[in-house]
């Protein structure tokens, strides 16, 4: 891809330069870092070059509802870049503020997206926390409410609790 390589080689000469790639764009470019607007735009030859020096993937991007890199590559459906994400110390219990106060797995349950579940359940991922915002639920329970059941058996197979009650979620454990 021409224009990858050509921001590669802008890249490279920021770098070059010390420039601060944490540093968040101003606001009419959504206050992004450097990773987050690369993410946006899909271009994982930037994000592994970008992984390579100490950048701060866990910023969250203030104008994409306050979720991190890894919540808005989740979001975008990029399988490819998640991974790669996860060869990191991406932190994978951040809750995105704004987006429901999802975890990433339950962002993930909600576009059924089972190829990135079960990404995830392979690393050490909490699998019992609720949803602050969306009634409460954990994942078990929107998976169960929107009947993934290849989800559901796949979650079953981790040290879920099945049996924590959803605090507003009419008070009602999955079962």
């Amino acid at each position: 891809m021409i224009v990858e390589e050509e921001h590669l080689k802008m890249i490279e000469k920021l770098l070059t330069a010390n420039t601060d790639v944490n540093a968040a764009a101003a606001d009419n470019y959504k206050n992004w870092t450097t990773l987050q607007m690369i993410a946006e735009e899909k271009y994982l030859k930037m994000i592994k070059r970008l992984l390579m020096i100490n950048i701060n993937i866990n910023i969250i991007a203030a104008d994409y509802d306050d979720q991190t890199t890894l919540q808005m590559i989740v979001n975008e459906k990029h399988f490819e870049m998640m991974k790669r994400l996860l060869m990191t110390d991406v932190n994978i219990n951040i809750v995105a503020v704004d987006n429901d106060d999802w975890m990433i797995l339950q962002m993930i349950a909600e576009q059924k997206h089972f190829k990135m579940m079960k990404k995830l359940l392979m690393i050490n991922i909490n699998v019992n926390v609720a949803a602050v915002d969306d009634d409460d639920q954990m994942t078990l329970q929107m998976i169960v409410d929107e009947k993934h059941l290849e989800m559901m058996k796949r979650l079953l197979m981790t040290s879920i609790n099945v049996n924590v009650i959803a605090a507003n979620y009419e008070s009602q454990t999955t079962l």
